[in-house]
């Protein structure tokens, strides 16, 4: 077993926000902006993909995904990846607070079991 230092935890928690905020930046750039087209999908795609807004989000997993291989090489797997779940989490609540998307109290519970179980996995 790797040990996990707070600073592995701080990097593992930065490569799941990295990652929510691509997901994030993604639904921002498509949703009514850019739609594939099935009688043009190539020019379509291409357009899709020279966006400077999905370049950005894509550059963002990049990012994320260099943090969350330094995390594995530091830390074991089943310590790290159980942490994913909190981009359910920040996905919802970052929606709520910029995207006026609804955030009820069933979701809000969820969110607060989910978290509640990474805390018990990270002090194992």
């Amino acid at each position: 077993m790797i040990t996990s230092s707070p600073g592995t935890i701080l990097l593992i928690v930065l490569s799941v926000f990295l990652n929510a905020c691509a997901q994030l930046l993604l639904s921002i750039n498509l949703k009514g902006k850019l739609q594939f087209s099935a009688s043009q999908p190539v020019d379509s795609a291409m357009a899709i993909m020279l966006n400077p807004g999905i370049i950005l989000a894509m550059a963002v997993y990049g990012v994320s995904i260099l943090v969350w291989m330094f995390v594995l090489s530091k830390t074991d797997v089943s310590l790290a990846y159980p942490f994913l779940g909190l981009g359910f989490a920040f996905v919802a609540i970052i929606s709520f607070l910029f995207l006026n998307e609804p955030l009820g109290l069933q979701k809000a519970a969820g969110i607060l079991v989910v978290s509640i179980g990474i805390i018990l996995l990270a002090r194992s």
